[in-house]
Order: C-alpha cells, then structure tokens, then sequence
C-alpha cells in the first residue's frame, strides 16, 4: 500500500461516526419488517432477518414490496414471478401487470410544483 494510501485509511478510520440508525425503529424497512410479521405470521427480529427470508421467499418478499409501496397500477400482476425458472435466466417479474413508471416515481410529490424542466 503506498504512503497516500496508508494515510488516507487512517483519516478515514479517525473520522466521526455521521449517523447512527434510530434505536426506536421507526424507519421504512422497520415498518416493512413489522408489517411482514404480521401479514406471514413471522417473527423476524432484524434486517439480516428479513434478508434472509427475502431470498428463501423472494415471490413473496416482492409482492409485499409491492403492496408496501402502494405500486399504482392499471392491471395488477397475475404472478410475482416464475419460480421454476432460475434468476439467472431472467424471468418475468410480476407477469401481466400494466403500471405508469413516471407516475409511481412521482406520486408522492407535491402535485403544486414542477417536477421535471426541459430545455
């Protein structure tokens, strides 16, 4: 490792912790956590928790995510996806499902103000 190298993994190992996570686990993937809990009877206790059960469950995993987010769509999915297919093979995820991307992305905007200028 050269002597910049060296130096700048000490000031970095030296700085101030920025942020810490709110102990009273009151963020967005808190939330999620709970509401899996209840909606699977689970009692998953943490993020690497619900991580796991994100890759053994990943049809259900998604869908929930869906739901979570409040997914606007014109014509809801008939499947999350094809699970006798591998990732690898890139499957089609949430199969017959119509939805407006800019209007989800958008949605929780200030409907007062502008959301995108063009030139």
């Amino acid at each position: 490792m050269s002597k910049d190298a060296e130096r700048m993994s000490e000031k970095i190992m030296e700085s101030k912790v920025l942020w810490y996570p709110d102990s009273k686990k009151n963020t967005q993937m808190d939330r999620f956590r709970t509401q899996v809990n209840r909606d699977f009877g689970l009692n998953l206790a943490n993020y690497n928790d619900l991580y796991q059960w994100s890759v053994e469950s990943y049809p259900e995993f998604w869908a929930e995510v869906w739901r979570f987010c409040g997914v606007v769509s014109s014509r809801m999915y008939g499947e999350v996806v094809d699970i006798s297919k591998r990732i690898s093979d890139i499957p089609e995820w949430f199969k017959g499902s119509r939805m407006n991307y800019a209007e989800n992305l958008l949605k929780h905007k200030d409907q007062d103000k502008v959301a995108l200028y063009a030139a």
